[in-house]
């Protein structure tokens, strides 16, 4: 689009020039479409015409000339005064003759000299200076002392320089150890070719395989029980051969040998996996949409293959048909996995087991795209309501990327028979935060919880990203798992959801968390109750008169006895909890077990009166009456920790046991059953009686105070006890990582039984599950994971909080010197832990300082008529705005941290916005938002300061930015001037490329109107492409690379002109556009997600569009705005106050509401912008010829349609 001159320059004394013919860089007259001046009202109607060409003249020597530049006159405007004669000047020496000139549509036509303007040869110098002076000179907000430029370079510097310590502490410090094995299979995976276009409307797209294990998987037909696997983002169908190949392995050379493994329901798993093309799911809604439909399609195929398959086996004919399919999802996957309850074409009942493994369930990870945000919000909310007793809704416009507004199902959809368990990999992952992982909002305890692979037994190692897929040592426990739960006697193939929660939780959880009375006492049922008569070749019954029972395995067979005490004396300890650790297998099978044992009377058997002071045998009348119990399946496993252990994982393990009070009650005797080791002497057994409250020291300390001094603990306990607990309620928020010494001077660990070893507990939620071991400790890394933010308080949340960190010290008290325990802050491990859980901070932050920089700008232009570089802008941000923004967010985000409750609200509600209208209108009407998602959604008091911290810090990034690109495009103005001045032989080679396509002579001879018309016609086709083919997404990139080419010419031609006025208009021109790329850059992280996606479906020849980004008004501002910029036209100024005020409006209300909802809601960025781009096309357009025409035009033809009606 072509528009004329701002003729708001002249009004204050800008600098214009006369009309000259140029071979520089100015446009001919002949390529004009506004060449006649409009006098100002300053210019009176009586001034002398000093060209003394009368206006018909004029026009006859320029035909080309538009007639609508004199239609009308607007409020700064009158009569149009007569032009100057045209003076012919040479061509400048800086540009040679045959030089390939610059586009001669970049620079505005040159307005002719009013009879007031200051260059005009009738105005005296010094008048002229001063009206120049008057033009040019900033407010001081505005200039760039040294102190401001030195602030900024510090704060620069400093941004950068920390952003580098948050990436090196986040990658390299706090981290848990790799201990991940190897898995290896003989993996083969079957295509299913049956599963085509008929029955999936994906089918071209996506593909359906079985996997099979060589060497047992022998027929390429499923007979066993269905599992389907979900890959990630850019994840692999082939990813599930680990899982698999374990799956395989672990039944047909174990389970399946079992004695009733067959009639118990035991079956072999199918392993079913999706290729999809290994596509972006995690930065594209619709691609996970289609995922979710292709899915439920595959599971309808897969469940129709049994009946045929299990006929052809006698032994599985009378076998239910299966009914549902176990899922396993991986990243996205899981997501992927509880979008497919909200789909269309979701059938109930056949789901009803999902593990989900590095799965982030509450934020998306990458929410740069609106739908996904959707998508995350209406799935959170279906499971919420599904686990209730009138069950989940689905929802009245189904998450359907084909038919959005069909409702799918009417009745409500339940999911009390669907289980969950989410897997998080810890702190090595580095892809998806697993604080996100968490499903204790989304799911209740009694059908899912989550668990982080550092607290599963027998793996106790952190994992990576891709790792947890592989990880053998959690690979196993996985398959272990699904093959326990299995059941083909049923029709859901599994067991029912109680059985399977108490498979999981024994296969997954430590076995160390608490035990609710009533729920878990041990019951003395007759038919669990054994005699000690009944144990063969028990020789000795040992009564232990002490607390304590340090012992090592006997050759011979005997049994050890700890009388439970009674603690009827007031003045005694009392000792309300037993606790046990060996490095012997216990068990019913193995060389030890513990039982509880009571008496016919339930009174301990008297002591003899000569009997041993440490130990007295109980005669074998009265052992035979001793009726026991095993506690057995009580017993925890877990990492050993010798002189020689250095990870957890090492392999060897411990077997520890605790039984309160209340477990022991009814029972006289702890016994301990040796059943006599052949092999020697090697190894302990330790159990003592202790006082819980007094092994566990509670220390109230202030955050600050841990931050400014540590904490020391010159003695843990007051007597050595084999389990001692550390709990710091001030200790709780997972941005602050800590060093933990232990020390124990007094004792060698050579000399003792075991080194001293640490478990780490956050009990963060009462079903999130984290916990880590530290073997053989002396200085260990303490982190761990906690809530997500902008998540709001649940209830019970605040009270598991209080509880702060809970660290256990197993110590050998045989040795009675006591344990050290020092704790201080890792300031430098705790800088990249903020890093991953606000990333979308840095991308929303400078988005809000470019913001705050154009207002300044505009506004400085607006009062002078110059337009200051982005530079110039910081500095007035720097002074003037963030002395305000900076003590508003800390006030704000203190107000979020201590205000308890939130309460929600609707944009629907204020807007009246009908949900219906339309797919976009409806998201906006049923947003929500609350105190919770203000800010950075930050929980903790003591963290106030972090959202203007990360403020400032971003400030930094934004000088980078604007830095970066002047660079690049000053760079490549440099060029452009060189081939244009300096490179004759460059510009002879691109001339004669010119004149062989006859380009240069077409963009003589067009018109100004035909230049429209060809933009005009181009931007339509592109409107055209966005609508039926390529997402906005691609026009928005296109858009950013042309308008830096823009800049390039516009800098270009700023450093090739010589004469002073047309030089400073150049330059503020330059500056102008420089602050809208920068602004564009800003937002490419909103597009190239979606436009990558795009590209990836094209390499995989599916050519289908989104239905979610054609929108044409979604670019459409964006594209007539740089094609505007293109012509080489400046945004006009402007000097009516309503819309100066409306301007101010609109980029206030942008970084107000990009400061509140900005890093939640990260995709409103983009559309904000869109509605601001919009105005400065109304305010662009309002001064161009173009619009007056049209204007004139529906003004004449309405008006005359008008009276015509009515007459």
């Amino acid at each position: 689009m072509v528009g004329t001159k701002d003729h708001n320059d002249s009004a204050d004394g800008s600098s214009s020039s006369h009309l000259v013919s140029r071979s520089d860089d100015s446009d001919s007259l002949s390529d004009s479409p506004s060449s006649y001046p409009i006098q100002h009202k300053s210019s009176s109607n009586s001034a002398p015409n000093h060209s003394g060409t009368s206006m018909s003249q004029h026009s006859k020597r320029h035909p080309s000339s538009s007639p609508f530049s004199t239609s009308g006159t607007t409020k700064h405007q009158q009569q149009p005064t007569l032009p100057p004669p045209l003076k012919t000047v040479a061509s400048s020496p800086a540009t040679p003759a045959s030089s390939p000139q610059l586009d001669d549509d970049d620079d505005p036509p040159s307005t002719p000299t009013s009879p007031t303007s200051p260059t005009d040869p009738m105005v005296p110098p010094t008048r002229r200076r001063q009206r120049r002076n008057r033009r040019t000179i900033l407010p001081p907000s505005f200039t760039s002392s040294y102190l401001c430029n030195f602030l900024l370079l510090l704060v620069t510097v400093l941004s950068l320089g920390t952003l580098a310590m948050m990436c090196d502490s986040m990658f390299n410090y706090q981290r848990d150890c790799v201990g991940c094995n190897q898995s290896y299979m003989r993996p083969s995976f079957v295509k299913l070719f049956e599963f085509d276009s008929e029955m999936t409307r994906f089918a071209g797209k996506y593909a359906l395989y079985l996997y099979r294990e060589k060497m047992y998987d022998n027929s390429d037909q499923p007979t066993g029980v269905p599992v389907l696997f979900i890959p990630g983002h850019a994840g692999s169908y082939k990813q599930v051969r680990s899982i698999a190949a374990e799956a395989a392995i672990l039944y047909y050379d174990q389970l399946a040998q079992e004695p009733g493994a067959w009639e118990r329901g035991m079956r072999g798993l199918d392993f079913f996996t999706v290729d999809f093309n290994e596509e972006f799911s995690a930065l594209h809604g619709h691609s996970l949409l289609e995922q979710a439909e292709y899915l439920n399609d595959a599971i309808v195929y897969i469940l129709s293959l049994y009946p045929t398959t299990r006929r052809a086996d006698s032994r599985s004919a009378k076998l239910p048909d299966p009914t549902s399919v176990i899922i396993i999802g991986h990243s996205m996957g899981g997501v992927v996995a509880r979008t497919m309850f909200t789909m269309h074409n979701y059938q109930p009942g056949t789901i009803n087991t999902i593990i989900t493994m590095s799965t982030p369930h509450l934020l998306p990870p990458a929410p740069f795209d609106w739908k996904i945000s959707r998508i995350y919000r209406d799935i959170n909310d279906f499971w919420r309501r599904g686990y209730t007793t009138s069950g989940a809704s689905a929802p009245s416009a189904p998450l359907s990327p084909s038919a959005p507004n069909v409702v799918a199902h009417n009745h409500p959809l339940s999911l009390s028979d669907v289980t969950l368990v989410s897997i998080a990999g810890g702190d090595l992952d580095g892809v998806v935060c697993s604080d996100t992982a968490n499903v204790n909002s989304i799911v209740p305890p009694s059908h899912g919880f989550t668990v982080f692979t550092t607290g599963v037994p027998d793996v106790w190692v952190g994992s990576d990203h891709p790792a947890i897929l592989w990880c053998n040592q959690l690979v196993k426990v996985v398959a272990r798992s699904l093959l326990e739960v299995v059941d083909a006697r049923q029709r859901g193939q599994t067991r029912p959801v109680e059985q399977r929660m108490a498979v999981f939780r024994l296969a997954f959880l430590s076995g160390l968390e608490e035990r609710v009375e009533g729920g878990g006492e041990v019951a003395t049922a007759p038919s669990d109750l054994v005699s000690l008569s009944n144990i063969a070749e028990i020789n000795k019954v040992l009564v232990h008169t002490g607390h304590r029972l340090i012992h090592k395995p006997a050759p011979e067979p005997q049994v050890h006895l700890l009388p439970i005490p009674r603690n009827t004396k007031s003045n005694t300890l009392h000792l309300d909890t037993f606790s046990l650790l060996t490095d012997q297998p216990i068990g019913r099978a193995q060389s030890f077990d513990v039982l509880l044992c009571t008496t016919p009377s339930n009174k301990p058997e008297p002591r003899p009166p000569n009997s041993p002071t440490g130990a007295w045998e109980l005669p074998r009348p009265a052992a035979a009456k001793l009726s026991c119990r095993s506690v057995s399946d009580l017993v925890a496993t877990v990492p050993a920790s010798t002189v020689d252990d250095r990870f957890p994982f090492g392999g060897h393990t411990f077997k520890f046991l605790r039984l309160r009070e209340w477990e022991c009650k009814g029972y006289n005797y702890v016994a301990i059953v040796d059943r006599g080791s052949a092999g020697g002497t090697d190894g302990f057994i330790i159990g003592e009686h202790y006082n819980e409250d007094e092994s566990t020291t509670v220390v109230d300390i202030s955050l600050p105070a841990l931050f400014l001094t540590g904490l020391r603990l010159r003695t843990l306990t007051p007597r050595p006890t084999l389990l001692s607990a550390l709990q710091i309620p001030a200790v709780h928020n997972q941005f602050i990582a800590y060093k933990l010494v232990v020390l124990r001077p007094l004792c060698s660990v050579k000399d003792s039984h075991f080194a001293p070893f640490v478990r780490q507990v956050t009990p963060s939620s009462p079903a999130m599950y984290e916990s880590k071991f530290h073997v053989n400790v002396k200085e260990i890394d303490v982190s761990f994971h906690g809530r997500v933010p902008f998540m709001e308080r649940r209830s019970g949340e605040d009270a598991w909080e209080k509880k702060g960190l809970m660290l256990q010290f197993w110590a050998d008290p045989s040795c009675p010197g006591p344990l050290e325990v020092a704790m201080k802050v890792d300031l430098y491990g705790s800088l990249g832990k903020g890093l991953m859980r606000y990333t979308m901070g840095f991308a929303c932050f400078p988005f809000i300082i470019v913001v705050m920089v154009l207002r300044a700008q505009l506004q400085a232009y607006n009062q002078t008529g110059t337009f200051p570089h982005f530079g110039q802008g910081l500095s007035h941000v720097l002074r003037k705005t963030l002395p305000h923004i900076l003590p508003l967010m800390a006030f704000v985000s203190m107000y979020q941290t201590t205000a308890r409750g939130a309460s929600s609200y609707s944009i629907g509600d204020f807007l009246s916005l009908d949900p219906t209208t339309s797919d976009k209108i409806s998201t906006t009407a049923s947003a929500s938002f609350s105190l919770a998602d203000v800010l950075i959604g930050n929980h903790d008091p003591f963290f106030w300061w972090l959202p203007p911290f990360l403020f400032v810090l971003c400030l930094g990034v934004a000088v980078t930015l604007w830095i970066f690109l002047a660079v690049v495009v000053r760079l490549l103005g440099y060029v452009a001037v060189f081939i244009s001045t300096r490179g004759p032989a460059v510009a002879r080679l691109i001339t004669s490329l010119f004149d062989k396509l006859d380009l240069a002579s077409f963009r003589r001879q067009e018109s100004a109107m035909r230049r429209l018309q060809r933009r005009v016609i181009t931007t339509l086709v592109l409107f055209l492409l966005v609508a039926t083919f390529i997402p906005y997404q691609f026009a928005f990139v296109v858009a950013f690379l042309v308008h830096i080419v823009s800049c390039v010419r516009t800098v270009a031609k700023a450093m090739m002109t010589t004469e002073h006025a047309r030089r400073q208009r150049n330059w503020d021109r330059y500056h102008y556009m420089q602050s809208i790329l920068v602004l564009l850059f800003t937002l490419l992280p909103f597009t190239l997600p979606v436009l990558v996606v795009w590209i990836r479906n094209l390499s995989v020849q599916w050519f289908a569009p989104f239905s979610s980004d054609h929108s044409v008004l979604a670019i459409a501002p964006f594209m007539i705005y740089v094609e505007m910029l293109t012509g080489g036209k400046m945004l006009p100024r402007t000097q009516d106050a309503k819309l100066r005020f409306t301007t101010n409006l609109i980029l206030y209300s942008i970084i107000a509401y990009a400061l509140l909802y900005g890093v939640r809601y990260t995709h409103s960025l983009y559309f904000l912008s869109n509605g601001f781009v919009t105005w400065l096309v109304i305010l662009h357009a309002r001064e161009s010829w173009v619009a007056k025409a049209i204007a004139v035009y529906a003004f004449e033809h309405l008006f005359r349609f008008q009276n015509k009606k009515r007459s």
